[in-house]
């Protein structure tokens, strides 16, 4: 199951997310920062630090929700459907998701404006 989304999440990052970013792109509204890689859409390098990305998020939803329930705390499943429900449900890995998305482009783009900083010296 995690190898489907695997795939699904590689191909909808590479060919929809990562498009729609691009074409929102403006003066007014920069959001070339939300990518997940500034690597050259047209070559396959793309697609291989896009499955890198997918790779490092889910893992990394999936390690920490997992992290949080052996601590006792339950997760939204649980809480909605009974404990008995023990698992990572869907409202779960999604706010996950973003949490861990929200540090990874936290810390890309702290790394990238103090590489820029360092450069321009």
């Amino acid at each position: 199951m995690l190898v489907v989304l695997y795939l699904l999440m590689v191909l909808a990052v590479e060919y929809i997310i990562n498009k729609v970013i691009v074409w929102m792109d403006n003066d007014r509204f920069p959001t070339l920062s939300y990518l997940p890689h500034h690597v050259n859409r047209k070559s396959i390098k793309s697609v291989f630090a896009t499955m890198g990305y997918v790779l490092f998020m889910i893992l990394g939803t999936y390690y920490l929700i997992e992290g949080i329930m052996s601590l006792g705390i339950p997760s939204i499943g649980m809480l909605m459907f009974g404990f008995d429900y023990v698992g990572i449900d869907p409202i779960t890995f999604g706010l996950f998701y973003w949490v861990v998305d929200w540090i990874y482009l936290t810390v890309k783009n702290k790394v990238i404006f103090k590489n820029k900083n360092q450069s321009k010296e």
